[in-house]
């Protein structure tokens, strides 16, 4: 079975890494799959952090970044 990426997925722009924790902890609890993210948004050690604490199989997730030049 293919895996089809979810229309919606929780943004972390202009979040710090503490609360780029608890809002991926929040929304992986009720059921988001996809985290968009980007390196300009300087939070990325937030998201791996929360992304490895999860116990959400990596199979399951979306995560998507934005690099800028």
């Amino acid at each position: 079975m293919a895996n089809v990426m979810p229309q919606l997925g929780l943004g972390v722009w202009k979040a710090s890494n503490e609360e780029v924790i608890a809002a991926i902890h929040k929304a992986l609890e009720v059921g988001y799959r996809s985290i968009d993210t980007a390196t300009a948004y300087q939070n990325e050690e937030g998201v791996g952090k929360a992304l490895k604490a999860a116990s959400v199989a990596r199979e399951e997730l979306f995560i998507t970044t934005q690099v800028v030049e």
